[in-house]
């Protein structure tokens, strides 16, 4: 792991996400990268150097201005954490777009993100913009509520249904946070009324999955629910887990209104540092 992308509105969330990104960072080598982002007019559009076009008869003045003192801001920010930081950047774009397109231009490794999730009304129309990056982004994405710099970070808890687990998927950013705290995996199948399996056949499939992936200092647990996110709350409440890692489908368009996400309710919903990740199936011998 190379470079963290911390996306910052100089709010207390975004001290917390940099707390626990320092602490990844101090122990994996990686550098931070800081973000701020002046929100574009809706209707806005950008060359493809992702400069933003002017449209006649509106004002840009106050979104230039906006964002040379975000980068003020930031450099002042960064002065006393040249250890850490390597890049700080203000733009103007849309919110979602450029952490997007920032991750895919700066060679970004990580997401890390202070979110105070979305629930009801705001969830159903528009989410948190936590849950669209997640959605979106290329890369693993590590979303918090709260201040966890000083969580140990040394139990993980791996929650899937582990179908289709023969072939391995890329692990490589949760197995290098796993080797650099030394921390125990917890892989943890949720058993629902609506999605039950014997205890035999679910750590079957947990196994197979430790296999196909290499995992190492692996737990197995069937733990029964109402539903999955309650679920992962109480196991983890009785537990102790650090933080939750979860695969995401990344489904769009009218597959996601058919098939709820779960990885992204759960970074709505869930007090506890959510690891997401993109699901994307490796040859077996890439697999370390």
């Amino acid at each position: 792991m190379k470079r963290i992308l911390i996306p910052t509105n100089f709010s207390e969330l975004a001290d917390y996400a940099f707390g626990i990104a320092r602490k990844i960072a101090e122990a994996t080598g990686a550098r931070l990268h800081v973000l701020y982002i002046v929100p574009a007019p809706v209707n806005a559009e950008f060359t493809k150097e992702g400069k933003l076009k002017e449209i006649p008869g509106y004002e840009y003045d106050a979104l230039y201005t906006e964002r040379d003192k975000a980068m003020g801001k930031l450099l002042q920010w960064a002065t006393d954490k040249a250890d850490y930081v390597e890049r700080v950047w203000s733009t103007i774009d849309h919110v979602e777009h450029g952490i997007i397109n920032y991750i895919k231009d700066q060679d970004i490794d990580l997401v890390v993100m202070g979110t105070e999730g979305a629930t009801g009304s705001k969830e159903l129309i528009s989410g948190s913009h936590a849950q669209h990056i997640v959605r979106e982004s290329p890369v693993p994405v590590l979303t918090l509520k709260c201040d966890r710099s000083g969580m140990e970070l040394d139990k993980m808890v791996f929650v899937s249904d582990f179908l289709d687990t023969s072939q391995p998927v890329d692990l490589s950013v949760v197995k290098e946070l796993q080797r650099a705290f030394n921390a125990e995996m917890h892989l943890l199948k949720i058993n629902t009324p609506a999605s039950f399996d014997t205890t035999r056949e679910a750590m079957r499939r947990m196994r197979t999955c430790a296999e196909a992936n290499a995992l190492e200092k692996v737990h197995y647990h069937v733990y029964c629910d109402t539903d999955v996110e309650r679920g992962i709350a109480h196991f983890s409440a009785d537990t102790g887990m650090d933080f939750v890692v979860m695969g995401t489908h990344q489904r769009k368009g009218l597959s996601r209104l058919f098939q709820k996400s779960i990885s992204e309710s759960v970074v709505n919903h869930l007090w506890q540092p959510v690891l997401t990740f993109p699901i994307r199936v490796l040859e077996k011998r890439a697999v370390s």
